[in-house]
């Protein structure tokens, strides 16, 4: 028994004394650091190898830790938390609507209802200034509530040339414009699925409107996801994720989905680009599921990525 105390103790030791010859990668110093330890809620310094914390301690402690690799950062006294989780994103939306024109900020919001001159014109500057764009996104508070919905006519005015892609900030409705209804095949037909056109606001003769709100908003997202190669996706992705970084945000939980998208997620950990962990769920908004062969299919194939019940987790 002593002898295997002394063998435990040897190999604790060679793991110790290997951990603080090679140095750590980052060692953070001069901060003021939040460890979730109710005996020692702060710390002055961390260290950092790779995804994980070495050690919390006092500068003089953690700066042993230094080797000739290892970066330090002076915090100067600024604070350091663990990362935020979100834990209802729909981080795809966010994507689209990073890369287009905010309407809706705390500072101001120019909505339709109130200013919709304000709105075509804000519209159509972004347009020239963003020539290539395929797809003109935009961000802003508008209603959902008819008779003061707005309409496609008021998007026509701004841009008609490509479509033009409105989301509404609560994310549960669209607003657009006629190119993106084509693009869609929005008509006066109904649509073939019950769900969808049931939210498909139509005026008095049937004619669309050109506000999706709820299942219907799955008509153009399914048009706007052909209209994207897997390099611009990526893009769109890896960029929102870096915004998300920078308040401070490590881990979300998207609360729509389906396989591609989550296959884009793998997609950039594979590249070691993903900078969020993701957790997302299978389905659309408000489109309740039905247990089809190829819903079914696509369960199975998510398998690979799954690490926890449930959702399918990246990274």
């Amino acid at each position: 028994m002593l002898a295997r105390r002394h063998i435990v103790s040897f190999c604790l030791a060679i793991v110790f004394s290997a951990s603080t010859l090679f140095g750590s990668d980052t060692i953070l110093i001069h901060g003021h650091i939040y460890t979730g330890n109710p005996k020692a809620p702060w710390a002055q310094a961390l260290a950092i190898t790779g995804t994980r914390i070495d050690a919390v301690g006092t500068d003089q402690e953690i700066l042993n830790r230094r080797a000739a690799k290892t970066e330090v950062i002076d915090l100067q006294g600024r604070t350091v938390v663990p990362g935020f989780s979100d834990d209802h994103t729909h981080m795809w939306f966010g994507a689209l609507e990073l890369h287009g024109l905010n309407l809706s900020t705390p500072e101001s919001s120019i909505t339709p209802e109130d200013d919709p001159e304000g709105v075509v014109s804000r519209i159509k500057a972004y347009a020239a200034s963003h020539p290539n764009d395929k797809v003109l996104f935009v961000r802003a508070d508008f209603s959902t509530t008819p008779p003061s919905i707005p309409t496609h006519e008021l998007l026509d005015r701004a841009a008609s040339d490509r479509p033009v892609v409105v989301h509404n900030t609560a994310e549960h409705a669209l607003w657009v414009n006629a190119k993106a209804l084509a693009l869609a095949g929005v008509t006066d037909q109904p649509v073939a699925d019950p769900a969808e056109e049931k939210y498909i606001i139509r005026d008095a003769s049937g004619h669309p409107s050109g506000v999706l709100m709820e299942a219907a908003m799955e008509v153009m997202e399914r048009a706007l996801a052909r209209q994207f190669s897997l390099e611009e996706k990526l893009a769109l992705l890896r960029n929102a994720a870096q915004h998300l970084n920078s308040y401070g945000i490590t881990s979300i939980t998207n609360a729509t989905g389906d396989l591609a998208e989550i296959q884009l997620y793998a997609a950039l950990r594979d590249r070691g680009q993903l900078t969020v962990r993701t957790r997302t769920a299978f389905g659309a908004v408000a489109v309740n599921h039905h247990l089809t062969p190829g819903f079914l299919a696509d369960l199975d194939k998510h398998i690979p990525f799954t690490t926890t019940i449930g959702f399918p987790r990246i990274w």
